[in-house]
């Protein structure tokens, strides 16, 4: 069974730390990230901060940011991205895109050249619009 306990204390003391003011990150960035201990089949962090590695898809503001869990598991199939960070295949779950607050970030791993696989696919198409209903056409990065 799952700790949560240890993973409230955690989150709480995130909350509360003010070392999370300095942190500047961008899109494309690799970031350690307190993902801490969820439900299911979502992704859970490791380690006694519950961290795991995630790519910046999308920076809202300096506070928030859409992000993707990132694996050293490489799987061959539509939910997993593999590419190549640092001479290391890493692999983005596809299914674990989430938005984040700066106070998970814990130290920048780096940048990605770009936001294509080894394949040469696009890795997620990230729009910008500012029609909520869709409707309207959308810019692409």
């Amino acid at each position: 069974m799952k700790n949560f306990d240890e993973w409230n204390i955690v989150k709480k003391q995130s909350e509360t730390f003010y070392e999370h003011k300095t942190k500047y990150f961008n899109n494309r960035e690799v970031w350690l990230a307190k993902i801490g201990l969820n439900l299911g089949r979502e992704e859970d962090g490791k380690g006694d901060k519950f961290v795991r590695p995630v790519l910046i898809l999308r920076k809202y503001n300096a506070d928030s940011f859409l992000a993707m869990s990132l694996s050293t598991i490489n799987k061959d199939n539509k939910y997993y991205f593999t590419f190549d960070f640092k001479n290391e295949f890493i692999s983005a779950l596809v299914s674990q895109i989430k938005f984040l607050d700066r106070k998970r970030l814990v130290v920048k791993m780096g940048k990605i050249n770009s936001m294509v696989d080894e394949r040469g696919k696009l890795l997620v198409k990230v729009t910008k619009c500012s029609d909520p209903t869709g409707l309207k056409s959308c810019s692409h990065d």
